[in-house]
């Protein structure tokens, strides 16, 4: 579960979206992304060191307020 930083348009859903397809699918990574009223739930499925590595990546990510395991 994290927290954006500010209100998402349906643009900047559908570029997150975007992006994590093409990420995760490389990285053999697949889920599920659920957003409303700025906070996001996302549960993932794949190797341990891939989910990590994804989980970094969202920790660093400036738009990203709060993030919790």
């Amino acid at each position: 579960m994290s927290t954006a930083r500010h209100d998402m348009s349906d643009g900047d859903l559908e570029a997150i979206l975007t992006a994590a397809r093409q990420s995760n699918a490389a990285a053999g990574i697949t889920g599920i992304l659920l957003y409303g009223d700025r906070h996001f739930l996302q549960c993932l499925e794949g190797e341990q060191q891939q989910i990590e590595a994804l989980y970094d990546r969202i920790a660093v990510d400036r738009d990203t307020l709060a993030l919790c395991r």
